[in-house]
C-alpha cells in the first residue's frame, strides 16, 4: 500500500491552502494572512518596549533561558533535557520554569518527582524534565518570574532553565540560548500567522548563544548556509550543533521490555506524533524501518481521545503496519488503559552535540 500522510493539523491545512493555491482564493488568503502578520507585528513591538522598559528580575538563582524565534518545533525540549543533564553533572540543584503548554488547568503548580500531579495538570513537557531524573521541580506558571523565584526560595535550585523564554524578557538571565532549526531556521521569513516567525529575525540581537538543532549530514547544506549567516550577522556569538539520535524503544500498553531501535528495521512503520515538527521524526522512523506506509499527525500538545487511538491503530493496522512508533512527549498523553491491537513504542531519543561543547562547558563553569 502505498505511502500516507494523515494530517489532522489546524495550521498545517491553512499552510496548505496558502501555498498550493494559485488562484484568486490562495492570493486573498495571503493577503489576509500577511495583513494579520501586520497586525501582529505591531502588537509585539508594543508588548515588547513594554516589557523591556520594566527592569528584570532576579528570580535567585542564575537563569538560562531557551527560546526561539519561530512557533514551536526547533528542538527546544531536548536542549533543555540536555542542559539538565550537564547541570546535574557540575552539582547544581536544577529546576525548570514554564508555562506548561497544553495542560487542562491554568493554576500555577510547582511539581517534583515526589509530588507529580501528571501531564493534565503541567503539560507534557514537565513529565519529560520529571523523568529525567536530573531535574528537582518544574515551575508550571504563566508568570515566569514568579515560578522561576520560588524554585530557588522554596526548592534550593541553584541553576533555573527557563523554557522557551526568549520573548520572556522580564527576567534576568545568565544566558539566553536561541535554539534555530537547520532545515527551516528563520520560519520563511514571515511573521505569524503569515509565516512561523514570532519576532522579527533582528530579535537574534538579544541572544548570548545559537543552538542548531537537527544538524545532521542530511541537512549538512543547510546547517553550513546557516552558520555562515549566523557568523556573518552575529560575530562573536557562540554557536552550538546537535543532533538527535535515536536511544531505544519504550513499549506503551503491552510488553515492559524495552528495545533497541533496532527491532523496526525491516517492518512498516506507522508514525503517530501531535508536535511542532514532525518530519524529523518521521524521518528517524523510517530510517530505522525502512519502510513507512502511514504517518498521522495532530497539532501540538493535543489531548487524544480514547476514539482516536483506536483509530490509529485500526489505520495502522489496515496499511499493513507491524508497529506504531510515537515520542517520549506523546506517550505522556497517552492512557496507561490503552491497550492496542498493534504494537506501540514510544522512540527515546537522546542529542549529541556535535561541534560547540566548550561552550556549555564555559556556561556552566561561569555559574559556579
Amino acid at each position: 500500500m502505498p505511502f500516507k500522510i494523515i494530517d489532522n493539523r489546524r495550521e498545517s491545512r491553512l499552510r496548505r491552502a496558502v501555498e498550493s493555491d494559485g488562484g484568486a482564493h490562495g492570493a486573498l488568503t495571503r493577503g489576509a494572512l500577511s495583513a494579520a502578520a501586520a497586525l501582529y507585528g505591531a502588537g509585539l513591538r508594543s508588548r515588547m518596549r513594554k516589557r523591556r522598559a520594566m527592569p528584570a528580575q532576579d528570580a535567585g538563582a542564575p537563569v538560562i533561558s531557551v527560546g526561539n524565534v519561530t512557533a514551536g518545533g526547533t528542538g527546544k525540549t531536548p536542549v533543555c533535557l540536555y542542559l539538565a543533564r550537564q547541570l546535574h553533572d557540575a552539582g547544581f540543584r536544577t529546576g525548570v520554569a514554564t508555562r506548561g503548554y497544553g495542560r487542562q488547568q491554568s493554576e500555577p503548580v510547582i511539581a517534583t518527582p515526589e509530588s507529580n500531579p501528571g501531564w493534565k495538570v503541567t503539560g507534557d513537557e514537565p513529565q519529560l524534565y520529571l523523568a529525567s531524573g536530573r531535574v528537582r521541580a518544574v515551575a508550571v506558571d504563566p508568570l515566569r518570574n514568579r515560578g522561576a523565584a520560588a524554585l530557588a526560595s522554596e526548592h534550593g535550585c541553584g541553576a533555573i532553565l527557563l523554557d522557551d523564554g526568549f520573548q520572556f524578557v522580564t527576567l534576568k538571565r545568565a544566558a539566553d540560548i536561541v535554539c534555530l532549526d537547520a532545515r527551516n531556521p528563520f520560519g520563511f521569513n514571515r511573521l505569524l500567522p503569515r509565516g512561523e516567525l514570532r519576532e522579527p529575525v533582528s530579535a537574534l540581537e538579544r541572544a548570548t548563544h545559537f543552538w542548531i538543532t537537527r544538524a545532521t549530514p542530511e541537512t549538512a547544506t543547510q546547517t553550513q548556509t546557516l552558520l555562515d549567516t549566523l557568523k556573518k550577522r552575529h560575530p562573536g556569538i557562540p554557536i552550538i550543533l546537535s543532533r538527535h539520535e535515536p536511544e531505544c524503544l519504550v513499549p506503551i500498553g503491552g510488553s515492559s521490555d524495552i528495545l533497541e531501535p533496532a527491532f523496526l528495521a525491516g517492518k512498516t512503520v506507522c508514525a503517530f506524533s501531535a508536535i511542532g515538527a514532525p518530519e524529523s521524526f518521521e524521518q528517524t522512523v523510517e530510517t530505522l524501518s525502512g519502510a513507512r506506509s502511514l504517518a498521522i499527525r495532530h497539532t501540538d500538545h493535543h489531548a487524544f481521545t480514547d476514539q482516536e487511538l483506536r483509530r490509529a491503530d485500526a489505520l495502522a493496522a489496515e496499511h499493513g503496519c507491524g508497529a506504531v512508533v510515537t515520542t517520549e512527549k506523546d506517550a505522556v498523553r497517552i492512557p496507561g488503559a490503552f491497550k492496542p491491537e498493534l504494537p506501540w513504542f514510544a522512540l527515546r531519543i537522546s542529542l549529541r552535540v556535535t561541534q560547540g561543547a566548550e561552550h556549555i562547558d564555559e556556561l556552566i563553569e561561569s555559574l559556579q
